[in-house]
């Protein structure tokens, strides 16, 4: 067994193994291989390869899509059985928003732009308290500013291995324009600043991004301002964004790693991130065009809220495009008299405009 993310060989007689990448190399074909948890359809199992001598081996890769997984096989006559586990601790996190709030941000410096106060979340392993809801009241501070905030700890739902909440205010406090949102839990060890500069609401704003995230829910997690993720995100970082954001949405490691192929996202050292982002615009009848997109949603809100000074009642619904077979894109159905404007923006904002979302 090789841990591919610390590249080294692991105890083969450990029954019990962090969750990663791994691969399970064999002189022979492993008999009665079963594996739970892992992608097995980009990753058959005992792929034959050859040494330099041409001497036959065969190699299992296990790339997890959960939490927790599990492989299986016959070795020397026994059943060997290796669990995968995540190392889980209690973690906060804050979120620009849930749902189709999620990309509704833009950055200045250190200061994150928002509308709405961010969302607050805690994953909270099973067994870490008696009574979580009532210890994470006492144990965690949620401040806005200086002032400590009232409201609860809601538990939003559960997995095999961990809870899930989200803060919700009692009296949503009114902040100043510019200030610092926090999580606090001096005794454990945790917590952290969020830095935000609150915006005026755009009437209608939130209209146009009703059909978000869905299939382009990779994207809205990765644009995530959160705090220690500049370095990308990890897939169990991934995976904790969307426990908040979006719990039933679909997460895929075959559209991250066609982005990535594409160049639109960068992986490096098990962390995705955003590389750039691409424009298509295409004209139909009606005086009007298309605008399809791929790459930061942030972006488009940053844009989105600069053009309602000029066109209130007119910016367009965004919809998803999620062809089967494709990957999944942004679309936008826009006046012809409004293309100025946009390409403008997307111009000072460094967004080329090309013939092929999928090639620079």
């Amino acid at each position: 067994m090789f841990d591919c993310e610390r590249n080294k060989f692991v105890n083969p007689e450990r029954e019990a193994l962090p969750i990663g990448n791994y691969a399970l190399i064999s002189g022979e074909a492993l008999p009665d291989l079963l594996r739970r948890g892992f992608d097995d359809e980009e990753n058959p199992a005992n792929e034959p390869c050859e040494l330099e001598d041409g001497k036959r081996y065969y190699v299992t890769r296990l790339w997890p899509i959960g939490k927790s997984a599990e492989v299986s096989f016959s070795q020397l006559g026994e059943t060997k059985k290796i669990a995968f586990r995540s190392g889980l601790k209690i973690e906060a996190r804050i979120f620009a928003g849930e749902g189709s709030y999620a990309a509704n941000f833009s950055r200045y410096q250190e200061w994150i732009k928002v509308e709405r106060l961010p969302l607050l979340c805690l994953a909270v392993p099973f067994g870490s308290f008696e009574e979580p809801a009532s210890m994470l009241r006492r144990k965690f501070q949620v401040r806005v500013g200086e002032q400590i905030t009232e409201g609860i700890w809601e538990k939003r739902h559960e997995d095999e291995h961990q809870e899930f909440y989200v803060w919700r205010w009692i009296a949503e406090p009114q902040p100043r324009k510019k200030v610092s949102v926090s999580i606090k839990a001096p005794d454990l060890g945790i917590g952290f600043d969020y830095q935000i500069e609150m915006l005026q609401p755009k009437p209608k704003l939130a209209d146009c991004w009703q059909n978000l995230p869905g299939a382009f829910l990779p994207w809205c997690l990765l644009a995530q301002p959160v705090a220690g993720m500049k370095e990308g995100m990890k897939w169990q970082d991934l995976l904790l964004a969307r426990e908040a954001i979006a719990p039933s949405g679909f997460l895929s490691r075959y559209h991250l790693r066609e982005y990535v192929n594409c160049g639109l996202l960068i992986y490096r050292g098990h962390s995705w991130m955003i590389a750039e982002a691409r424009a298509v615009i295409e004209s139909f009848a009606g005086n009007k065009f298309w605008l399809n997109y791929c790459g930061n949603p942030a972006l488009l809100w940053a844009m989105f809220r600069h053009l309602h000074s000029q066109f209130p009642d007119s910016l367009p619904v965004i919809e998803v495009v999620n062809q089967r077979g494709e990957l999944p894109f942004l679309q936008m159905d826009w006046q012809e008299t409004q293309r100025a404007a946009v390409l403008k923006y997307l111009q000072t904002h460094h967004v080329p405009i090309v013939s092929n979302l999928w090639r620079p």
